[in-house]
């Protein structure tokens, strides 16, 4: 069975997995919550979602699905959550997916006050828009993340992408990884081996790639990397 959101309707919208999967909400869709529950929760299975519309959180989540999830934001589509950074992953994250894989693909926008796109079982964001966050803008742990950028992602407080389990980052030609706080790094990867290619712009206040468990750092020609600390640091832990 599947379920579509093609209105306006309030949250929370807690997804029935015998009823609810596959989600779709329409370019007309619109679902908001303003307490301090998600706008839309899910447990039970693997999701899959698809999002032409606006969903938005006041102080906590914006997506929560448990069980893992396919989630595809398109273009025009909007998933957001004001919540404060610091509030931890059920607090301020724009999606937040967990008990298993999660695969995004961002052609709209996703922004959080905490998170953007965190992911607790590992898996991969593909993004050719826009993703945002405070504490990140991407977080992957639980598993090794890959990160395709051909858009902008940026962190406002720590990083911009936090690789937990290692991974990889391509940074296309023309696509910009920046985090603009003065704490983090626009890429910092810890918890496993990290190969990253970089033909884009990378900048950050403080460090561009921090990478603790070892792996590798391509800056092609053409690309740049322009940070007030370190462009590349290999941390020994």
């Amino acid at each position: 069975m599947a379920k579509t959101i093609n209105s306006s309707v309030t949250g929370p919208v807690t997804l029935d997995p015998t009823k609810d999967n596959p989600l779709t909400i329409t370019s007309t869709g619109t679902v908001t919550a303003t307490g301090t529950v998600a706008s839309i929760y899910g447990t039970g299975t693997n999701w899959t979602v698809t999002n032409s519309g606006s969903v938005s959180a006041a102080t906590a989540d914006g997506f929560n699905l448990s069980g893992g999830a396919t989630l595809t934001n398109n273009a025009g589509g909007v998933i957001s959550s004001a919540g404060a950074a610091g509030g931890g992953l059920f607090a301020g994250a724009a999606l937040y997916i967990r008990g298993g894989k999660g695969n995004v693909t961002n052609n709209g926008s996703i922004s959080g006050g905490g998170y953007g796109a965190a992911l607790a079982g590992g898996g991969s964001v593909t993004n050719s828009s826009s993703i945002t966050g405070g504490e990140d803008a991407i977080r992957i742990s639980g598993g090794s993340g890959t990160i395709s950028n051909t858009g902008t992602i940026t962190g406002s407080v720590d990083d911009a992408i936090g690789l937990f389990s290692g991974g990889s980052v391509t940074n296309a030609s023309g696509a910009t990884i920046s985090s603009t706080g003065t704490a983090g790094a626009a890429v910092y990867a810890t918890g496993g081996i990290t190969n990253a290619t970089n033909s884009g712009s990378v900048t950050a206040s403080n460090h561009g790639f921090l990478i603790e468990a070892g792996g590798t750092v391509t800056n092609n020609a053409g690309a740049s990397i322009t940070v007030g600390n370190t462009g590349v640091f290999f941390k020994v832990q």
